[in-house]
């Protein structure tokens, strides 16, 4: 039900024109009946795109409920795991998980065949991205999130060998930019934005990672 609601909800609406009728079938199960009004299902089935773009920063992980309702009388159907094995960005509080990536390739493969998408968003946020410099004054970033971007590429490679529809990777964000949650808390860029010096640009150390990537096509 967590993958039907968060997930297949959205999927099957995008690429069939219809809603997922188990998650519907289950929802009245448990006293909660959609408003169907006439001519509904005939503007669902306009929605129907060309490509899909795919947003991926952290997994979902869930674990069967501990009560059947939550406090607002609705039906529980899962309750968040953490596990324990996960390496964690401190940061945001966002497991990282490179293969999750992948795993949603194969999904779209196996239940979504003929639909192309692109990685619209994925990124590491870091607090305090501007605390280490090296000598020249470049800030030393390569340690995360150089494996970071370079593991969810590999898991992107692999899915693309396997079948999967992939047309392209955006990296969210090339440069630090502003957040309407965290405003600059967390900086994301390959390319700082020096709040401290007139808003100056300077490269990251990722940033000549990123560099041989492009230029060479290979992920090292």
């Amino acid at each position: 039900m967590t993958d039907g609601i968060c997930n297949r909800w959205w999927l099957d609406l995008v690429t069939k024109g219809t809603l997922p009728t188990d998650v519907i079938e289950t929802l009245a199960e448990h006293g909660i009946t959609l408003p169907v009004r006439a001519g509904d299902e005939a503007i669902l089935a306009q929605g129907k795109v060309d490509w899909l773009g795919f947003n991926y920063y952290h997994p979902v992980r869930v674990q069967a409920p501990a009560h059947d309702t939550d406090e607002f009388g609705n039906p529980c159907f899962a309750d968040p795991y953490e596990w324990p094995d996960a390496v964690m960005n401190k940061s945001r509080g966002w497991e990282i998980y490179p293969q999750g990536i992948y795993d949603f390739a194969m999904t779209m493969t196996r239940d979504y065949p003929e639909l192309e998408w692109f990685v619209s968003e994925n990124g590491i946020g870091i607090q305090e991205d501007h605390a280490e410099r090296t000598e020249d004054g470049r800030i030393k970033d390569a340690a995360y999130r150089v494996p970071f971007v370079r593991e969810h590429l590999r898991w992107i490679a692999r899915a693309i060998s396997e079948g999967a529809r992939c047309r392209g990777y955006h990296y969210w964000g090339v440069i630090d930019c502003w957040s309407w949650n965290n405003a600059y808390k967390n900086r994301y860029g390959f390319v700082e934005v020096s709040l401290q010096d007139n808003y100056e640009r300077r490269l990251k150390e990722s940033a000549d990672w990123l560099r041989t990537v492009a230029t060479t096509h290979v992920i090292a």
